[in-house]
């Protein structure tokens, strides 16, 4: 919790007091007063005169401000970061202090011409300013993560630092967004010839940003599972975006940078749904944390889901109707840095992994409505089911694009995940519409990806010139349909598993598609590594040691959900394995550390669309190895 300030009252002297979770740090600018003179004037020093005072506040998590074209210097030599648009650049400055009334980003430019331009924050807003050499912002800004897209040939953003006006009690409170913050504070004063000059700073260091820890456990009994679901469940609840400012205020942080020690987009709203659910089972479970009750979870899952419902698409004459802008992509080829997606397949996952859980917890019949109202939008994207002369459904569409207004160019594999909402709404409702329209969903999928090995192929390409031209060349004339072979991806093949187990959740006669489910899981029991994990690329094709963490925990799950229908042992113990290396691999130590209970990912899509080979914790990995430790539990219990 936030420390309780002490303020006494200091006639004459300018205090700064900094949060710090228990103590208070003040700075009285090394004794030296200043006195107000006829109600409007400060007088420093008994000379110098200043019409105003400001407070400076400069953060050291934008030293050096992260880029959207940075090269980690994780990344193999031989690895190509794709090619970014020339004369644009993303800069990803850092607000780790409270928003409040006044406070305003400072960001000074050097070479700047005329027809430059610079957008904040374009994911949100289609505001773009001609760039000068200092842009002030005190709206539209973003806790943690904010984005600013540059045109410009020869720019470059040399400081970002957030001003504040020296209040009538000349306190300035400082609340970091965590334990610990590390900076530089300055009071500055407009002199006779209105030039801001420094009067005093000081650097401060609050509390301590401690390396987090793992430890080696070698079996999973009951209390382990507990306690690691309880850290699993705590970092979700701690990566709640808290800005009552934003777009996405109560929803979930994507990602935790352990490299440059922030937060990173809460804009990806369809990743949420797993996470939503994490939340609601840990809420039953009593005295499961030491830092969260159980109606703590339950707030923290409410808040979620609504953030997410917020993002539902309602125009009835919209191509996306029914669906959700299910995330923002930083992007230098759109007109403001970013591009916005309505996703079927994402849209459908967030219903069924957090809306319907959502809904079977509370009865709030909104969540209900509002996946019928998704299913109906995604039964007019799928179109009359007529097979194609060649006995082929129709494939569902993978996203509309917000800014270029037109569907994109392929559908890939991973939009298998999106059954888990058909699954979940007819399991609710038994309503045989709903079992219709995911039946086409998944025809559909199959006719165009499915392998005869058991495995999807990666991307059918419809290489129309009517669609977004947004993904891979594929170098074919147009109008020529291209399949792009199986990338042996592991966690984009649990999204076409999870589309197989769900399908067979709602359509169980003669096994047909758990049948397909067990011949794709063979593959992965095939290549699955001694201690549990799997590689980036599970055919051995990848860089060495690059592991998927988001494919080994959402494989977890998927075996335990596996084993559940086949009750087959090798699918438990790869459940299992899989299981134990997450546990092995999830930080449980420091107490403060935004990291706790993460775990961590660097390949070449830590951060799917950027920071690629950046250690990066995603929130989805945590939820998926949170639902597979829940599984665990169930057979713990069974025992």
């Amino acid at each position: 919790m936030a420390g309780t300030p002490i303020l006494e009252k200091m006639n004459g002297m300018i205090r700064l007091v900094l949060f710090a979770w228990g103590f208070v740090l003040s700075f009285q600018l090394n004794g030296q007063e200043l006195e107000l003179v006829q109600g409007s004037k400060i007088v420093f020093n008994g000379e110098v005169q200043y019409d105003s005072l400001k407070w400076v506040i400069s953060s050291e998590r934008n030293v050096p401000l992260a880029r959207m074209r940075d090269r980690s210097p994780n990344a193999p030599e031989d690895y190509q970061y794709p090619p970014e648009v020339p004369g644009r650049q993303i800069w990803f400055p850092v607000l780790d202090l409270q928003l409040r009334p006044g406070l305003r980003m400072v960001a000074s430019f050097e070479n700047v011409r005329v027809g430059d331009s610079v957008c904040l924050n374009g994911n949100f807003y289609r505001v773009c300013d001609p760039l000068k050499t200092q842009m002030i912002y005190s709206s539209r800004l973003e806790h943690w993560e904010n984005q600013l897209f540059i045109k410009s040939e020869n720019v470059v953003l040399t400081e970002i630092n957030f001003q504040l006006p020296v209040s009538e009690n000349k306190d300035l409170e400082l609340r970091p967004l965590t334990s610990h913050w590390s900076g530089h504070v300055e009071i500055q004063g407009l002199d006779e010839n209105k030039q801001w000059k420094k009067i005093a700073s000081k650097g401060f260091t609050i509390g301590q940003s401690a390396s987090p820890e793992l430890a080696a456990e070698k079996e999973i009994d009951q209390s382990l599972v507990l306690e690691r679901l309880a850290l699993a469940a705590d970092y979700l609840a701690n990566s709640k975006n808290r800005n009552p400012y934003s777009p996405t205020y109560g929803g979930l942080y994507l990602f935790y940078d352990m490299e440059m020690d922030t937060y990173r987009r809460s804009d990806w709203i369809w990743s949420y749904g797993p996470s939503i659910q994490v939340l609601i089972e840990a809420s039953k479970l009593s005295g499961l944390s030491n830092n969260h009750a159980g109606e703590e979870y339950m707030t923290a899952a409410r808040q979620v889901a609504e953030a997410s419902l917020r993002f539902q698409q309602r125009e009835n004459d919209h191509p996306a109707y029914g669906l959700v802008m299910c995330r923002y992509d930083p992007r230098t080829d759109s007109p403001q840095g970013a591009e916005g997606y309505f996703s079927p397949a994402d849209s459908y996952f967030l219903a069924g992994w957090g809306w319907m859980p959502y809904y079977q917890a509370t009865d709030d019949k909104r969540f209900l409505e509002a996946t019928r109202l998704m299913t109906a939008g995604i039964d007019r994207i799928l179109g009359p089911d007529k097979l194609t002369e060649n006995g082929i459904h129709p494939i569902v569409e993978q996203d509309y694009l917000m800014k270029a207004g037109k569907w994109k160019n392929w559908t890939m594999d991973e939009s298998g995940f999106g059954m888990e909402g058909a699954e979940q709404l007819f399991l609710a409702t038994n309503d045989p519409y709903v079992r219709e329209v995911g039946e086409r969903y998944i025809k559909g999928l199959l006719d165009h990806l499915e392998r005869q090995d058991g495995l999807w192929d990666r991307t059918w390409h419809r290489n129309d010139s009517l669609y977004a031209d947004n993904g891979w060349p594929v170098g074919a004339p147009r109008g020529t349909p291209v399949l792009i072979e199986t990338k042996y991806s592991t966690r984009g093949l649990g999204w076409a598993m999870i589309g197989l187990l769900s399908s067979h959740g709602m359509m169980p006669e003669n096994d047909v598609y758990l049948k397909k489910a067990i011949k794709l899981s063979d593959h992965l029991i095939e290549s699955q590594a001694a201690d549990g994990h799997w590689d980036f690329l599970f055919d051995g094709g990848g860089y060495p040691e690059e592991v998927s963490e988001k494919g080994t925990a959402l494989w977890s799950l998927l075996f335990y959900e596996l084993y559940r229908y086949t009750k087959e042992e090798r699918h438990l113990n790869a459940a299992r394995k899989a299981l134990l290396w997450c546990i092995n691999n999830q930080y449980i130590s420091p107490e403060n550390s935004p990291a706790l209970g993460g775990i961590v990912g660097k390949n070449r899509e830590s951060g799917v669309v950027y920071r690629r080979w950046s250690p990066l914790i995603c929130s989805y990995t945590v939820a998926w190895f949170g639902l597979a430790l829940l599984e665990e539990l169930k057979l713990q219990h069974g025992k």
